[in-house]
């Protein structure tokens, strides 16, 4: 069943009661008025009104909203439970995520779907939820401030495709317990199984130099970050003993070059640097809906403008002075306190 087909069913079968504390929320959707409930299940799916939608939601119910969005996959109806979500969320209760799923439907930002395959059947206590399919064009490239996967990056990132088989070539040599790979795809899952884990990871950094914590902190929140000379050449089998960190992480493919003067940490890194979660510090208290605006402007701006902290990293991690934002995204990640 189409996700336009499962919104209207899911509207038709609402009391008047909840349609008109719909169009109350979402008065975009009546104006002008629709012809029928398939034709108001494909405006509240549209990329417009969704953007007006999450403009609305305070940062507890974006936090689920983004969660469910990265583990569930619309293109196959792949979909997540409250179950799911909470062991993503840290710090949140299966009430609460409960209580914004159901919020987040009532806005019709979600519906109900059918379970995974090999899950238990849904019921009045397991439901199974899947967003609007616009959302993954309006929430942008960095849900919860979590770069791309590796094989994303390997599908979009040329550069990153022809050089990622010799990275992980040059790793498994050196001893990494990283399995070796023929095509670029085939390395990508191989890096992506060699730091799936927040055990994995640590045991990996073990051995990382001075200040790569400091400098992978600064990707607490956001997943790009901008690095003088990005696409240089770092090798694991050439190292110097004073390598820095940038050096070190990009020998590894713990960054990722994205241009000359760009870098991204991974999914799978930055998931296993916040312990596996998905979102470190659950927002049980709502906070202002004012900063949502700002962070939405993120998903039409270029890569290099969405960096909320903007810092020069030299090759031996010289972090460069300055406290405040410098681009409209920057202001809104800056002012959310996140």
């Amino acid at each position: 069943m189409s996700l336009i087909r499962a919104l209207s069913k899911e509207l038709q079968a609402r009391s008047d009661d909840s349609l008109r504390a719909l169009f109350t929320a979402r008065p975009d959707l009546i104006t002008p008025g629709v012809p029928d409930f398939a034709a108001l299940a494909a405006r509240a799916s549209g990329r417009v009104s969704v953007q007006r939608a999450l403009e609305r939601l305070n940062r507890p119910e974006m936090q689920v909203l983004e969660t469910l969005h990265l583990c569930t996959n619309t293109d196959t109806g792949h979909s997540a439970s409250a179950a799911m979500l909470k062991k993503l969320i840290n710090g949140s209760t299966l009430a609460s995520i409960e209580k914004m799923l159901q919020s987040l439907q009532e806005l019709a930002l979600v519906h109900r779907a059918e379970p995974p395959h090999g899950a238990p059947a849904a019921g009045p206590k397991q439901r199974y939820y899947l967003p609007v399919g616009s959302l993954k064009d309006v929430i942008g490239i960095y849900p919860a401030g979590l770069g791309r996967s590796y094989t994303e990056l390997v599908r979009l990132q040329p550069a990153f495709a022809q050089r990622v088989v010799q990275l992980v070539g040059e790793l498994h040599r050196s001893g990494a317990a990283v399995s070796p790979a023929t095509t670029p795809m085939e390395a990508a899952l191989s890096l992506q199984h060699w730091t799936a884990t927040p055990e994995s990871l640590r045991q990996i950094l073990d051995t990382a130099p001075d200040r790569t914590a400091a400098l992978l902190a600064r990707f607490g929140n956001w997943a790009m970050g901008a690095v003088p000379q990005a696409q240089r050449r770092a090798s694991v089998l050439h190292e110097a003993a004073d390598v820095g960190p940038v050096d070190w992480l990009l020998a590894r493919g713990l960054l990722v070059p994205l241009d000359a003067a760009h870098v991204e940490l991974p999914h799978s890194v930055g998931v296993s640097l916040r312990g596996g979660f998905v979102i470190e510090k659950f927002a049980l208290t709502p906070r202002s809906r004012g900063w949502v605006p700002l962070l939405r402007r993120c998903a039409a701006m270029p890569p290099w403008a969405r960096s909320p902290r903007p810092c020069g990293w030299s090759a031996n991690c010289s972090i460069s002075s300055g406290n405040s934002p410098s681009s409209p995204c920057a202001a809104a990640v800056w002012a959310s306190g996140s």
